[in-house]
């Protein structure tokens, strides 16, 4: 019995003096835990310094060129004392000529009839156009033979009862505020100072424009009010609840389809309370006219389709989640608002076609500035967006426990 207790004493002995040496050298663990504190943090602020660098680099860098307008002549020409001249040909081909370079501000193209360019408009296909108009090579010509006439000793010039001829200027709201409202002075300016006289149309300016928007950005930004809150919140959400709440994967196999259900009812609800939240910020605080029905039904299903893609990515893998929810935030953010052929070269080959945000702004932009309904031309690639969400969901519900579970 006594050798026992001194056989004891002797190992917890011993066990103190190699715990003292193990201090007095510094534990390996110990040390690397410590380390680790000090190099967590920064990691955490260089991989958010560079994920807002990914946010905000498009706007930075925004450079308007070749922006589609389209231009039209329906100019028959006049014969002259010269010959036969049509000033409306010559002016569209003198305007294709100028857009060859790559790095133009504007891509013209050719339109042969009215009816082309309405059709065009109305889906959307160009900023804007340039009309010239019937009669514009006779007008011009009656024009110069009037002033020609005048009597050239007078102080000020002639007043006479021919109009100078008048270029029809024509931008487009709900293909973007931006170009809308940059173009709108800057063409103009353009032909102005061509000599030219200019007749500027605006087309599908919606109530949303009322207030006249005193700065050539907040078009855009009214639009990234609502898009960037949405996708945060159904980010926030999804993490939630499939990583936090209901782990489907670690879920039992009898339970998983149930989980599933419970994670699809929370997604229902939360992106309807994101959907009123979103049209209250673009009502309230960008001080758009938003119809309340077809503006909540679109942000509602808008969210639901972006919630049921991040969670089902991250019901299937942690990590996998993890990426998409960065792809969606960092680079396809920008893409909600700004113009297509502003964007870098990157983004628009191959950010555009998938981001969710670029058919929410498509979709925001068609309620606001042309009446559009919840169903417009965002609402199905977003409606493919949920399905695919729902789908990695329903696999997630198929794939074994990990490994550290079963043996657990």
């Amino acid at each position: 019995m006594l050798s026992n207790n001194m056989g004891a004493i002797i190992s917890q002995g011993a066990a103190r003096v190699k715990h003292t040496r193990r201090e007095e050298k510094g534990d390996p663990m110990l040390e690397k835990a410590k380390g680790a504190k000090y190099v967590v943090p920064l990691v955490v602020v260089a991989l958010a310094a560079c994920l807002f660098g990914l946010v905000f680099y498009p706007m930075a860098n925004m450079e308007m060129k070749n922006l589609p307008f389209a231009v039209l002549s329906l100019d028959e020409g006049a014969q002259t004392p010269q010959g036969e001249m049509n000033v409306g040909d010559t002016l569209v081909e003198n305007m294709v000529s100028s857009a060859d370079a790559e790095d133009a501000p504007i891509a013209w193209t050719v339109l042969d009839s009215q009816d082309e360019l309405d059709e065009a408009l109305e889906n959307n296909e160009f900023y804007g156009a340039l009309v010239v108009p019937e009669g514009y090579t006779a007008a011009q010509v009656a024009a110069q033979m009037a002033a020609a006439q005048a009597d050239p000793s007078a102080a000020a010039p002639a007043a006479t009862d021919v109009e100078a001829p008048t270029l029809e200027v024509i931008v487009d709201y709900a293909k973007s505020p931006l170009v809308a409202q940059q173009m709108q002075t800057s063409i103009s300016s353009l032909f102005e100072q061509m000599g030219a006289t200019v007749d500027v149309e605006v087309i599908h300016q919606g109530d949303a424009t009322d207030d006249a928007s005193a700065s050539p950005m907040s078009g855009m930004m009214s639009q990234q009010v609502a898009i960037m809150p949405l996708c945060m919140a159904m980010m926030i959400c999804s993490i939630l609840v499939a990583v936090v709440l209901l782990p489907v994967r670690k879920a039992a196999k009898d339970k998983r389809w149930h989980a599933i259900g419970v994670q699809a009812a929370i997604l229902v609800a939360a992106s309807l309370v994101a959907a009123l939240c979103a049209w209250c910020l673009v009502t309230l605080v960008a001080g758009m006219d938003a119809p309340a029905g077809p503006s909540i039904l679109f942000f509602w299903m808008a969210a639901l389709c972006v919630g049921l893609l991040l969670t089902g990515a991250f019901d299937i893998a942690v990590p996998l989640g993890a990426l998409v929810a960065l792809c969606l935030f960092g680079l396809g953010m920008a893409t909600g608002a700004m113009p297509h052929e502003a964007l870098p070269a990157f983004w628009q080959d191959w950010v555009v076609p998938w981001a969710p945000q670029n058919y929410i702004g498509q979709g925001v932009r068609s309620i606001l500035y042309m009446g559009a309904d919840a169903w417009n031309v965002g609402s199905g690639p977003l409606a493919i967006t949920g399905i695919v969400g729902a789908c990695l969901m329903a696999i997630a519900g198929f794939i074994p426990k990990p490994k550290k579970e079963n043996a657990a």
